[in-house]
């Protein structure tokens, strides 16, 4: 899976690449033709320059005594052949160039050659200039080498505007995915200011989804107040049905049976009231209906919450190390911050084996508090880690668990995202669970 920004960058690298290569495949093809033109520019210029200086008195005079005159260069890559001719003698009047072989001393080497015809003091001559074809292979070398390097920046030039440009263009896009999809926790605070883009696309974007977050805010409104309106209606039947089942009980003229029928009638409405109770309170927390009036201290909410649960460990000779280091204070909600560690620890004795362990410890970072509660239990599956923070979520189905109503650990997400606490669960089946809880240091006191 790559991004869009590295697709683009790849996609427009790859078809200017392919521009820039048959523009290149096209140039030597004419490469030769190329070269050919420009050598025939250049003697052009030559003979037109050598024209124009024919008033050279050696030169002349050599062409008056010997009716030519012919000059190698030194390496013998040029040669100047001058001549008079007779002026009845039909010639070209515009120059041409011809490509013929040369024997200069004893190499036969092929020549690029001008015939120009001129007059000069009433006299005719016939010039001819020739440039040796080493110098069309060294042209030939220059302009392929030109054309390479020519590729290779202007395909770098492009590849960089092209990141740069791409992500200018698509910054708008990553922040919309970033602050209006993956930073968003709950949609009730979402934040519907749109992001500043010049893409018609991209607006189009945040304004669908900043749409669909307010159909989901209202979803998820009617549900907490459906889930808090039922719970508020059941209390009061739940209590009127105790009280009656309690005083039923107290009556004298009922048999075993019949008491112990009533006696489990009592028993399921209290389970009925708690299940209702905790649906209650995760309707309050996420509805936001607490404050953080508290300055609290972890350690010594840990140490009573230890304290509470002292008595249901040690029914299953179950050893509880409090191994807090850290005085550690942050502005909370007290009462729920000590539910939170309650229903963590309670879990953690719920599940452990006979003659278990459970270790609370902490340790600390630049970023976070880590609170570590370490049990030696049964562990889970990682299915069951998955799922550990549902509602109505149980891990087992043995006696003990069947009293619980599934909720504790559903109370415990709402009440670590409403202080803002990052919750992780490590577990290995057979060995033992580790809850990971991680207050952020901005709210150390």
């Amino acid at each position: 899976m790559y991004k869009l920004q590295s697709k683009l960058i790849f996609y427009n690298a790859l078809t200017k690449g392919f521009i820039i290569l048959i523009l290149g495949c096209f140039v030597m093809i004419f490469l030769d033709d190329i070269s050919y033109s420009q050598l025939d520019v250049r003697l052009q210029d030559k003979a037109d320059r050598l024209i124009k200086n024919i008033t050279d008195n050696e030169v002349y005079n050599k062409i008056s005594e010997d009716k030519s005159f012919t000059d190698y260069n030194v390496l013998k890559e040029e040669y100047v052949f001058l001549d008079k001719i007779e002026s009845d003698t039909t010639v070209v009047v515009n120059p041409n160039f011809i490509t013929s072989p040369k024997t200069v001393g004893n190499e036969t080497e092929s020549f690029r050659i001008i015939n120009y015809y001129f007059k000069h003091k009433g006299e005719l001559y016939h010039l001819e200039i020739g440039q040796s074809l080493v110098a069309v292979k060294r042209l030939r070398k220059t302009i392929l080498l030109i054309t390479i390097f020519a590729v290779l920046v202007s395909l770098s030039i492009s590849l960089i505007i092209d990141i740069l440009f791409n992500k200018v263009l698509l910054n708008p896009f990553y922040k919309i995915v970033d602050q209006k999809i993956n930073k968003v926790n709950d949609p009730l605070s979402y934040n519907h200011q749109l992001i500043k883009t010049t893409t018609q696309d991209f607006r189009a974007l945040d304004e669908s989804i900043s749409g669909l977050m307010n159909k989901v805010s209202n979803f998820i409104l009617k549900e907490k107040q459906f889930i808090a309106n039922v719970s508020h209606e059941l209390l009061t039947p739940i209590s009127i049905l105790s009280v009656r089942f309690e005083n039923i009980l107290n009556e004298e003229n009922l048999n075993e049976l019949q008491t112990k029928k009533i006696f489990d009638s009592i028993k399921t409405l209290q389970r009925l009231k708690g299940v209702v109770n905790s649906l209650l309170l995760i309707s309050k927390i996420e509805n936001h209906q607490f404050n953080k009036p508290d300055i609290i201290s972890i350690e010594s909410v840990i140490s009573e919450v230890i304290y509470e649960l002292q008595d249901r460990a040690e029914n299953k000779n179950i050893s509880i190390f409090n191994e807090i280091q850290y005085q550690f204070k942050s502005y909370a909600n007290e009462s729920l911050v000590h539910t939170l560690f309650f229903n963590i620890i309670n879990n953690a004795i719920k599940y452990n084996n006979e003659d278990g362990q459970i270790i609370v410890k902490d340790k600390t970072s630049n970023e976070y508090y880590n609170i570590y509660i370490v049990d030696n239990g049964k562990g889970m599956e990682k299915d069951a880690i998955e799922h550990a923070f549902n509602r109505f979520e149980k891990v087992e189905d043995d006696e003990e668990v069947l009293e619980s109503h599934g909720l504790g650990l559903a109370i415990v997400k709402s009440i670590a995202q409403f202080h803002q606490i990052d919750l992780e669960i490590k577990s290995d089946l057979g060995i033992g669970t580790t809850f990971i809880l991680r207050f952020p240091n901005q709210f150390m006191f």
